[in-house]
């Protein structure tokens, strides 16, 4: 193989590792989204609002 068809190889080759790289940041910031949105902030509005009459009987008590 001639030097110029190995540069490009390695060049195409680099350019399809950040390629699938990128993709897969892509995919894990969609996820983390999701997961935010649908399984962490409602944990977080659960346990404020399950809290919130605890805090209310302390008050109430002490």
């Amino acid at each position: 193989m001639s030097i110029i068809k190995r540069v490009l190889s390695f060049a195409f080759l680099i350019f399809l590792l950040r390629l699938i790289i990128k993709g897969f940041l892509i995919l894990v910031k969609a996820f983390w989204f999701v997961f935010y949105w649908l399984c962490w902030y409602p944990l977080f509005i659960a346990f404020y609002i399950g809290l919130y009459p605890l805090i209310w009987l302390y008050k109430r008590v002490f």
